[in-house]
C-alpha cells in the first residue's frame, strides 16, 4: 500500500465531511487508505462516518487523547509507506497526494514533506518555519524580533522564511498536513506523546535533521486550510495556551537542556510584567490583565492539567484499539480490515 491518510477529529462532523469528500477525490488513483481517529466526540461524527463514509476506517476513543496519542494509533494502524497526516480543517486539492508521492519517491533522504497551505481565499499560509532555537524565542517573547522584521541582516532572529517560497528544504514543515515516510516515523519513534499539540511538527523536524533525513516544502502541492477551525469549538474544553507553554518547555528541555527553559521562561515572564506595567501606567486596564494572566500561566503550567492527565489516563485502554498489539504478534489483525476497529490489550507505550 502506497499511502495512508490519518486524520485526527473531535467534534467537527461538518469539517470533517468537507476534508473526507477532498481526500477521497484526490486518492483516485493513488493505492491507499484513510483512517480517521475520532478522540470522544459527542456530535453527528459517527453518525456522519457510518452512513456517508462507509469506506474509510474508523478508530473510535472513548477518551478525548488529544493529537500525539490519536496520531499515532492512527499510523499504527496502517502498513502503508507513506503517511499522509492531515487536519480535518483543510481540503486537499485534486493532485496534491499524487504530487506529494511522486516528489518522496524522486527524494530518497526526505523523511516528510509538506504541500503549501491556502486559505479558502488561497491566500498562502506560513506552513513551514524555521526551529525555534532558544535565541530566536527570546527575541520573539521580548518582541525585537518583530521591531527588526524588515531588516536582512535580523533574519537569524526570525522563526519564519522570507516569503514566497518555493520548493526548498526547510526547518519543519506544519503537521496540519504532512507526509511522512513510515520508516523514518518508526526509527524516530513516531510522535512523542509529552506534547499533548502544539510543538510536535518542530519535534518531527529536528529528530530528522538529527538522523540525517531531510524535511521538504513542496509549493506545487496545495491544501486549503481553514485555520483555526479546528479548534473552535474546544475553547472551554481546552486551555490552549497554557497547553503551548508546556510544549514549549518540553521542546528546549528536550533538545537545548534545563538551562535554556530556565532562560526562555525568565524572558517571557519578564517581557510579560514590562507590558502589564507598561499598559497599568497607560490606564490600559484590560491589556494590563492580559499580560498579568500571561506571567501567571507560566506558574500554572507547573503542574499537569486536567486534560493532559485525562489523556494519559484514557491512554492505556485505548492504545491499540486498531492497531497491532505489537510488531510480533498478530492479535489485533482481524480487527484492522473493520470499519471500525476495537481491540485493548496491555503493550508498549508509543
Amino acid at each position: 500500500m502506497d499511502l495512508a491518510v490519518i486524520i485526527v477529529t473531535h467534534n467537527q462532523h461538518d469539517l470533517l465531511r468537507q476534508c473526507l469528500r477532498s481526500v477521497l477525490a484526490a486518492m483516485n488513483g493513488v493505492e491507499g487508505e484513510v483512517v480517521v481517529v475520532d478522540n470522544a466526540s459527542t456530535d453527528a461524527t459517527q453518525q456522519v462516518m457510518a452512513g456517508e463514509f462507509p469506506q474509510v476506517r474508523v478508530i473510535h476513543n472513548q477518551t478525548n487523547l488529544h493529537y500525539t496519542r490519536a496520531v499515532n494509533q492512527g499510523m499504527r494502524a496502517t502498513d502503508a509507506q507513506y503517511v499522509f497526516l492531515l487536519n480535518d480543517d483543510t481540503e486537499v486539492e485534486p493532485d496534491c497526494l499524487r504530487a506529494l508521492i511522486a516528489f518522496m519517491d524522486a527524494h530518497p533522504r526526505c523523511g516528510a514533506v509538506g504541500p503549501m497551505l491556502v486559505s479558502p481565499d488561497f491566500d498562502v499560509q506560513r506552513s513551514a518555519q524555521k526551529f525555534p532555537t532558544p535565541f530566536r524565542e527570546i527575541m520573539c517573547g521580548v518582541g525585537i524580533a518583530w521591531w527588526l522584521r524588515n531588516r536582512q541582516w535580523a533574519a537569524g532572529m526570525q522563526s519564519q522564511y522570507p516569503a514566497p517560497m518555493e520548493t526548498q528544504i526547510v526547518d519543519w514543515a506544519c503537521g496540519g498536513a504532512l507526509l511522512l515516510r513510515r520508516s523514518v516515523m518508526e526509527r524516530l519513534g513516531y510522535h512523542d506523546v509529552s506534547y499533548l499539540f502544539y510543538r510536535d511538527d518542530p519535534d518531527i523536524g529536528m529528530r530528522m535533521r538529527l538522523a540525517g533525513w531531510e524535511v521538504w516544502y513542496n509549493s506545487n502541492a496545495r491544501v486549503i486550510h481553514h485555520h483555526g477551525m479546528s479548534t473552535v469549538k474546544t475553547n472551554s474544553k481546552t486551555r490552549f495556551e497554557l497547553v503551548s507553554v508546556r510544549s514549549r518547555r518540553h521542546y528546549h528541555r528536550k533538545f537545548h537542556g534545563l538551562p535554556a527553559v530556565i532562560l526562555v521562561e525568565c524572558c517571557y515572564g519578564v517581557s510579560a510584567l514590562l507590558r502589564a506595567f507598561k499598559s497599568l501606567a497607560l490606564l490600559r486596564l484590560q491589556a494590563a490583565a492580559e499580560q498579568w494572566q500571561k506571567f501567571v500561566l507560566l506558574f500554572e503550567a507547573l503542574a499537569v492539567p486536567p486534560e493532559e492527565r485525562e489523556a494519559i489516563a484514557g491512554y492505556h485502554d485505548a492504545s491499540y484499539n486498531g492497531m497491532d498489539a505489537g510488531p510480533n504478534s498478530d492479535t489485533c489483525r482481524a480487527d484492522r480490515i473493520n470499519p471500525v476497529s476495537r481491540c485493548t490489550e496491555e503493550g508498549v507505550q508509543p
